[in-house]
């Protein structure tokens, strides 16, 4: 009885923690949710509410936003500007931009990391060490060469570019996450996978693939990001406006209203609008693989 009344002083005694705690954690996460909210609302509001005095709420709220950017090549707002570019198609290459690449760089960067984690060979943490000092060049560095490259091998305003880099691992980082991860799978996994006959490949993409469940749903998420947030090579190597992908769509319809001065009204209702329909799949897939995060246990291959 004298234990659970000082069980129930203690609590007592740390509710106003609590209260400071869940008060800290609430006035963060509304930072975080209000410009997100500030966007949605934006994006049902005119122009002329955007451009003028600045008001949380849409006084006179409105879908056209929606609806010019769907039809882009009928609407006049758009059309009289000279706009070309095509929110579907360009949210399609993105995707198969997104695709191709995460796909190529799980296995060509899984694989690399299988062999740096299980094989041993002559001078393995030398090269290793070699591929980890490459994150600490500048990209800018390279760009001029890799320029030139593509465009004497006829590979400009095409997506080769874009494409190519991730069939010669160059996603250093993913190749450490492989690595770091392999190299916790217990020895008496492998064995027991050998003993069943499991070649090298069928180890890997049998037995591994399953239990490093996590670090594959890591990289798709990080690729996502990535796919989304990549203006410079894309606006570097892709010129043709129906070839545009979505960080360049983004980009060409915020300067529609430009005038060639630093002061130019920028349509920002549009600009929440496309931003909405972009962001939707990317929480969908976010929400459907975050609940991977959580499974994955390494010894629950030895059960």
């Amino acid at each position: 009885m004298a234990k659970q009344k000082s069980l129930h002083t203690l609590r007592r005694r740390k509710i106003p923690e609590y209260i400071l705690i869940y008060f800290g954690l609430a006035f963060f996460a509304l930072m975080v949710l209000f410009p997100l909210a500030y966007m949605v609302l934006t994006a049902f509001k005119p122009l002329a509410e955007v451009v003028g005095d600045a008001t949380l709420l849409p006084e006179n709220p409105t879908i056209e936003n929606f609806k010019v950017i769907f039809r882009a090549d009928e609407a006049q707002l758009l059309a009289s500007r000279g706009f070309e570019a095509n929110l579907v198609t360009s949210f399609f290459v993105t995707i198969f931009l997104f695709a191709v690449n995460t796909v190529v760089s799980l296995i060509v960067c899984s694989l690399a990391g299988y062999a740096f984690a299980r094989f041993r060979f002559k001078y393995k943490n030398a090269v290793f060490m070699f591929f980890m000092s490459v994150m600490l060049i500048p990209a800018e560095m390279i760009i001029i060469p890799l320029y030139s490259a593509y465009v004497q091998m006829g590979m400009l305003d095409t997506y080769w570019p874009l494409i190519l880099p991730s069939f010669f691992g160059t996603n250093v980082t993913m190749i450490f996450m492989f690595k770091q991860f392999y190299t916790t799978v217990p020895d008496a996994l492998f064995e027991a996978a050998r003993l069943d006959g499991c070649n090298e490949l069928m180890n890997l993409f049998l037995i591994m693939m399953p239990v490093t469940l996590p670090v594959y749903v890591a990289q798709i998420i990080m690729n996502i990001g990535a796919a989304y947030g990549d203006v410079y090579n894309p606006t570097l190597y892709v010129l043709s406006v129906e070839k545009y992908t979505l960080p360049q769509y983004i980009m060409a319809l915020e300067k529609l209203f430009s005038t060639g001065s630093a002061h130019y009204q920028i349509p920002y209702n549009l600009l929440s609008a496309v931003l909405i329909i972009v962001l939707l799949p990317a929480f969908v897939a976010y929400s459907f693989l975050q609940k991977f995060f959580l499974g994955g246990v390494v010894t629950s291959g030895l059960k």
